[in-house]
């Protein structure tokens, strides 16, 4: 993992070169990418449940990623899990 997308990162492109220096990158990386794939996993179940028209599945997969986006939060807030 090579770290270039850091900047795409928000609050963390804002900060100064000193506060950048306190976080561990490639555990920020890590994180986030497996954030961004289950983010986009929802997408994917909520396009084929709209391609089916079942609702239950957009539903489903919806909540789902409510909820991931919540623990996400959750889990980034709490604590000093991304400081050297």
């Amino acid at each position: 993992m090579n770290n270039k997308c850091l900047w795409l990162i928000s609050g963390y492109n804002t900060m100064t070169k000193e506060e950048k220096e306190k976080y561990d990158k490639k555990a920020l990386c890590k994180f986030m990418s497996y954030l961004m794939f289950a983010i986009a996993a929802c997408q994917g179940f909520i396009a084929f449940g709209g391609y089916l028209r079942k609702s239950w599945i957009w539903i489903l997969a919806s909540t789902i990623m409510i909820i991931i986006c919540i623990g996400a939060v959750i889990y980034c807030n709490r604590g000093s899990r991304f400081l050297k």
